[in-house]
């Protein structure tokens, strides 16, 4: 009896099946009889036990704290470690709701027995775990902290390598490893905390310019050992000398300067990190080293040549031979530049190969530099050409170079400078822009009416393509490049030519012009002038029955043939069939012209019509012919009548008899056996 109101119950599960899924449901009887039932409850799973987990400790501890490994314990709920229960109490507070992973051990040096239980989801508790492990606290296992500090990873060093390292404990047996050399021995100290030295790199054997993996590997009093490691270490001995030039702050010139004050141009170096400049050619010292590359440098006072030195320094303290430059410092000399007019080649301008300079200066020039460099596309540097002694005198100039000996690349556009530069060193230049070198002019496309192998006019269309840079054309049938003032150049693209007269295949060549005179290599087309058709021959029988026979040839290829039957008493006809271009001998169906095995009202003959046949054929020029023959189509003979004159009866073997009805009749065939 169940009282009314919200209640629980317990009941027994003992019939139930381990891990099956029910549907439950209350279904209850009031005491007048009445039946009432609760929601059902779908998917709930009978689960009444549990399988018992592994635990895996170490053997042997330093430490109270130590690391648990848990396995083979599916659907856990929670979890529960101890020492001291051997029951577990299904309420501590101990149960864990996470898998744990590390377990601290009761004090006090010994044998400590662990042991762990799980609980499911539906409340069953687990048989226990059990492992064991000694706990030695005097015992140290954890190895030291070792930090490289130098060489540092991505550094550098030179023959005299510095050595920086730290300790966490006092260590012994460190050893230091450039790749697969090592280092031993008492240079390396072991003290608590901070340690440098310096070693020889020389002596080590390194290799200048390679990269190492540096380690430090030590070990504590107790034997445990640790190691640092940095990666890409470079050992660098040497250092390549800069290169320089001094130049005039006004003028640009590098041999002569009025201001103490002169520019300074550094080539790029790329290991320099320090750099020293002095007149004092002496061995530079390292605090003497500045870290900005010098773009400005004041000379000493007087007239007269300065010569001055150039160091640079590396991130590895390499210091370089030094690099020298001179100028000569005259304070009254001449600072006025020439004035350079170049006048061709011209601003947008356009050339050839052969290249017309014309220019002006206003004074004489100790050295004249024609410079093209090219702007856009692909750069392909600077190409100079220096003028000759005639040519560096005041005044107008002009001449012709080549650009192809120059190294100027077709349709590249460049600009075009005249540097002309004075006795002191004064430049000045004339610059033109957007000037481009033109040299060649591509190949067109000649195509004779639309790519035919065969005309009969000899008038043909012509198609020219790929000539875009053209403005001449010049088209014939006369191998053999033109000259330019060839009187057949035409100002417009041609869009026909004539061949000629006579029959033969004909070479068509083109050529095309561009603004600048370039003439293009030959474009070749070539057709086949035929103007005569083809001759035939057609032989038939002048009568024939269905299975007609016709032979006919022709006197050259043709692209079609046809044969045709035309009757004034056949008005269906004409009746028209494709035949072999190939010409020889064929049978046609009378009943059946187009092969198709039925018989449609274009397709048969009229038995009995006399037909006029023609033999139609187009050549491969589109020249065409035919040939015509009379033929008549017999497909059928009347039945004729038989008398027997002797009567009904007779008494001989031989009797006579009457045919008729057999007009046009070339056979008889009298027989007693009725078969065809």
């Amino acid at each position: 009896t169940v009282a009314c109101g919200v209640g629980t119950t317990t009941i027994d599960g003992s019939g139930l099946t381990q891990d099956n899924t029910y549907t439950v449901q209350i279904i209850g009887t009031d005491t007048a009889g009445n039946v009432g039932s609760s929601n059902i409850v779908s998917n709930w799973r009978y689960d009444n036990q549990i399988a018992t987990p592994t635990l895996t400790i170490g053997s042997v501890t330093d430490s109270a704290v130590i690391s648990v490994v848990i396995g083979a314990a599916t659907d856990t709920a929670h979890w529960l470690l101890s020492e001291t229960q051997a029951t577990p109490n299904e309420n501590s507070s101990q149960w864990l709701s996470a898998k744990p992973t590390i377990f601290q051990l009761s004090p006090g040096t010994g044998t400590k027995t662990v042991r762990l239980w799980v609980k499911d989801l539906a409340g069953n508790v687990s048989q226990p775990a059990t492992a064991s492990i000694i706990l030695n606290t005097a015992l140290d296992t954890t190895p030291p902290t070792v930090t490289l500090i130098t060489p540092a990873a991505n550094g550098a060093d030179n023959a005299i390598i510095k050595i920086s390292y730290q300790l966490s404990e006092p260590c012994k047996n460190v050893v230091l490893a450039f790749g697969t050399i090592t280092v031993t021995g008492s240079s390396l100290t072991g003290q608590y905390g901070t340690n440098t030295m310096t070693l020889d790199g020389s002596s080590l054997h390194l290799v200048n310019g390679q990269t190492y993996t540096v380690s430090l590997g030590a070990s504590d009093m107790n034997g445990n050992r640790s190691t640092s490691t940095n990666t890409n270490w470079t050992y660098d001995t040497e250092m390549a000398m800069p290169s320089f030039y001094l130049m005039n702050k006004l003028t640009g010139s590098r041999d002569y300067t009025h201001m103490q004050r002169v520019d300074v141009s550094v080539r790029e170096h790329a290991e320099a990190i320090g750099w020293l400049m002095t007149e004092d050619s002496g061995t530079p010292t390292e605090a003497a080293v500045v870290n900005a590359k010098p773009y400005e440098f004041t000379l000493s006072s007087g007239d007269g040549t300065k010569t001055v030195y150039l160091w640079a320094k590396d991130r590895a303290g390499n210091v370089s031979l030094p690099a020298t430059a001179s100028i000569v410092l005259n304070s009254n000399m001449d600072i006025i530049p020439p004035v350079v007019n170049l006048i061709s080649p011209a601003t947008s301008g356009v050339d050839n190969e052969s290249i017309g300079v014309v220019y002006t200066i206003s004074e004489d020039a100790a050295a004249l530099v024609l410079t093209f460099t090219r702007t856009g596309g692909t750069a392909d540097g600077s190409h100079s050409y220096a003028f000759g002694t005639t040519c560096l005198l005041a005044g107008q100039h002009e001449l012709t170079i080549s650009g192809n000996e120059r190294g100027l690349q077709h349709g590249a556009v460049y600009s075009v400078s005249l540097k002309a530069v004075d006795a002191f060193g004064n430049s000045g230049q004339g610059v033109s822009t957007n000037w481009r070198y033109d040299s060649m002019i591509g190949t067109p496309t000649l195509q004779l009416n639309q790519g035919a192998g065969y005309t009969n006019a000899a008038r043909v269309a012509v198609a020219v393509g790929n000539d875009a840079e053209a403005t001449g054309w010049l088209i014939g049938t006369t191998a053999g490049q033109p000259r330019a003032d060839d009187s057949r150049w035409l100002n417009d693209e041609p869009v026909s030519f004539d061949l000629g007269a006579g029959e033969s295949t004909r070479s068509v060549y083109l050529w095309t012009r561009d603004s600048v005179g370039n003439i293009s290599a030959t474009a070749t087309a070539s057709i086949v002038l035929d103007t005569i058709p083809a001759t035939m021959t057609l032989t038939m029988p002048t009568v024939d029955n269905q299975n007609i026979d016709v032979a006919y040839q022709f006197s050259e290829p043709v692209a079609t043939a046809s044969i045709t039957f035309f009757s004034l008493t056949d008005v269906n006809s004409p009746h028209q069939i494709l035949v072999s271009t190939n010409g020889g001998s064929i049978t046609l169906n009378g009943t059946d012209l187009n092969r198709d095995g039925q018989r449609t009202t274009y397709d048969y003959l009229k038995d009995g019509a006399t037909y006029t046949v023609m033999l139609e054929a187009c050549d491969l020029a589109g020249n065409i012919s035919s040939r015509t023959v009379a033929w008549v189509y017999d497909n059928s003979v009347a039945t004729p009548q038989l008398t027997i004159l002797s009567g009904a009866y007779t008494a001989t073997q031989t009797i006579t008899v009457n045919i008729s009805n057999d007009t046009d009749t070339t056979g008889w065939l009298i027989s007693e056996t009725p078969t065809t």
